[in-house]
């Protein structure tokens, strides 16, 4: 769990000690998901690692990272996009949803596309215009 995590000066600040978080993250993910493994976890977590993290990015970061390319790849609140999110809760890395809805993006990491954190207000509510047929 991450409130586990290493946060010493050995291990380079606990690189090697502290990579069980995210692998932990990829495991739940990969069995929730179902199927083999780098088809469709593998293929969520190649693509962050290879094209849209960045040097300075962190495990939230992360995990919202990998829950937008899963939103993205097999779409918004999604079997894998909701395995993705449920993996990252289950390390303590995300605090469980507010909403149903996780695949806000907004620019940031720079470059790299995060969702942003659910709204709790309401929407707007549109008063019809008299005389108007719904």
């Amino acid at each position: 769990h991450v409130k586990d995590m290493y946060k010493g000066t050995a291990d380079n600040g606990g690189v090697h000690i502290n990579s069980g978080v995210p692998n932990y993250a990829f495991y739940l993910a990969a069995m929730e998901i179902g199927g083999y493994a780098w088809e469709k976890a593998g293929k969520i977590w190649y693509i962050a690692l290879r094209d849209r993290l960045r040097q300075r990015s962190n495990f939230k970061r992360a995990a919202n990272l990998l829950v937008t390319i899963a939103g993205e790849l097999y779409g918004v609140d999604g079997k894998e996009q909701k395995a993705v999110r449920n993996a990252w809760e289950k390390v303590g890395v995300l605090a469980p949803a507010k909403t149903t809805s996780t695949t806000k993006a907004v620019e940031s990491d720079g470059g790299a596309k995060k969702p942003t954190e659910p709204s709790n207000e309401e929407p707007s509510k549109k008063t019809p215009t008299p005389g108007k047929k719904k």
